[in-house]
């Protein structure tokens, strides 16, 4: 063990010993016992803190993500996971209940107007010289606009095609203006967490330890197929952190991950019974900002169970920074969440019958791959049918896309994701996505619960 009980409360780690045995591990190859460090020490603090980013580089970072992602935790030793116990939490992600989803769904249609201004918007984030304007300051504290990268096709895929496009639209009320400089505010603030936002490895090893004690986590679907995101504030075991509300973001995109075709909204249950620790109201309010202004409707329903009369007063306090429309998908007097989704989609403490017992050993594992999986697949996808913004996700016989040999045919490809044949990006294509260099892990990622 590298630290002592002093060192790591104020997180200090043996670099030099962690190297070396790391170095031993790497040298034997991939089959070695994992014994690096006991897991509660490689937390963010500890592994990503300015001093250690500095020279941790020296591990090669899939060594780390083999000990985080083939591992479980018990307090002091690193043990091997039972992959059917990951395979049963995979198939609680993944199996809504029958009949609960859409049926064929097809792209919203849209008046004239509607679509005249869904095409000017297609063609703001389609123009070659397009860069989403990022705000600096200068030596002397002026806040000035300086223009970044181009889109990739990860963010084109993701939050700029026709699905997006038009919940943005609908939140802002249809204008434009207002709807171009949100979605340019979403992909910077986007590119402050997560580089191009593909890759989630990195951000899974930052706030594991903060999503240990079981607080926050996606699980099941309701009677509409839409994911449910569960906080239990009640389970905050690591004192005041700034990943708690990176951790509510990570897990709402997980959420997004997760979701069928067609569904485009999360059910979120908060249960606020037992003691707990309540973050700050300035730090309340800036989530709520955040949520609102990087999530166009993506909250389909909000149940608040067992909530204290103080919460109340809070709420209050909260609702003239919330939409209206957004407001009124809070349901707070007497919510039971088997009102909205089935029995065999909750675990006990929600009154289901899954029989699920938040484990991070088995759920971290299970949601990560799975989530990756999904995310290539989607770009893959995307690509291969020469979609580009403003595209839709679903199927939609009105749009015709480059077919997927055309795309093969360009000498110049680039490899959308690891162990993935077959796919390339368009040579043409401004957005394409290119894996093979890591974003570097960014200091913002904990901006927006300081």
């Amino acid at each position: 063990m590298f630290l002592s009980d002093d060192a790591s409360a104020s997180g200090k780690l043996d670099l030099a010993g962690m190297r070396a045995q790391a170095a031993k591990a790497v040298a034997r190859g991939p089959s070695f016992p994992i014994k690096l460090v006991s897991y509660k020490y490689l937390t963010y603090r500890a592994l990503w803190s300015s001093q250690v980013r500095l020279r941790i580089h020296q591990i090669p970072l899939h060594t780390l993500q083999l000990a985080v992602n083939n591992i479980s935790v018990n307090p002091h030793i690193m043990t091997a996971h039972n992959p059917a116990t990951i395979e049963s939490v995979r198939k609680l992600l993944t199996t809504p209940s029958a009949g609960t989803l859409p049926e064929d769904p097809k792209p919203t249609a849209l008046t004239g107007p509607q679509a005249d201004m869904l095409n000017q918007l297609i063609a703001h984030f389609s123009s070659p010289g397009f860069r989403p304007q990022e705000k600096t300051l200068d030596s002397k504290g002026r806040e000035k606009l300086k223009a970044g990268g181009p889109l990739t096709s990860w963010e084109v895929c993701s939050q700029l095609n026709r699905e997006a496009l038009v919940r943005c639209l609908r939140a802002d009320k249809w204008e434009l203006a207002k709807c171009k400089a949100r979605l340019e505010d979403t992909i910077v603030w986007r590119r402050s967490l997560s580089g191009d936002g593909i890759d989630i490895e990195e951000q899974a090893l930052i706030i594991r330890n903060e999503a240990q004690c079981g607080k926050m986590f996606t699980l099941g679907f309701d009677k509409v197929g839409r994911p449910i995101v569960h906080m239990r504030p009640r389970h905050q075991s690591t004192g005041p952190s700034g990943n708690r509300f990176p951790l509510a973001f990570w897990l709402i995109d997980r959420a997004i991950d997760l979701m069928p075709p067609g569904v485009e909204s999360i059910l979120l249950v908060i249960d606020l019974s037992g003691p707990q620790e309540s973050p700050s109201a300035k730090q309340q309010k800036e989530f709520v900002r955040t949520l609102g202004a990087h999530y166009c409707e993506r909250l389909g329903q909000a149940l608040v169970v067992n909530m204290p009369t103080i919460f109340v007063w809070v709420l209050k306090l909260l609702k003239p920074l919330i939409d209206p429309v957004t407001f009124a998908k809070a349901v707070v007097d007497k919510a039971d969440p088997l009102v909205f989704a089935p029995a065999e989609q909750l675990d006990s403490p929600a009154g289901g019958s899954n029989g699920y017992d938040f484990d991070i050993a088995t759920y971290w594992p299970a949601l990560t791959s799975e989530c990756t999986r999904r995310r290539y697949a989607r770009l893959d996808e995307w690509v291969k049918m020469g979609k580009t913004v403003g595209s839709s996700e679903l199927k939609d016989p009105s749009q015709t896309y480059r077919s997927s040999s055309s795309a093969s045919q360009s000498s110049a490809s680039t490899s959308l994701a690891p162990s993935t044949a077959g796919t390339s990006a368009h040579p043409d294509s401004v957005c394409t996505h290119d894996t093979s260099a890591r974003e570097p892990i960014p200091q913002a990622l904990v901006a927006v619960s300081q």
